[in-house]
């Protein structure tokens, strides 16, 4: 269950630092010398880690690989 719940975060995080791009292209659309921004996302590896609690997985979800 925690593992969905981090991958479901990551998605949110990446989804608000490309409304902050989207926001910034918005507000200074009619200022002189206006270059708009992407945003680029990469997905995260998933890498499975065993321990002295039980399995964990690591690196799941989503990323925002450059703007």
């Amino acid at each position: 269950m925690s593992s969905s719940l981090n991958i479901g975060t990551t998605g949110l995080a990446a989804s608000e630092k490309q409304m902050d791009v989207i926001g910034n292209n918005l507000a200074n659309a009619n200022t002189v010398g206006f270059k708009a921004a992407d945003t680029y996302f990469a997905s995260m590896l998933s890498q499975s880690l065993s321990g002295g609690g039980g399995a964990a997985s690591v690196g799941q979800g989503v990323g925002v690989a450059a703007v």
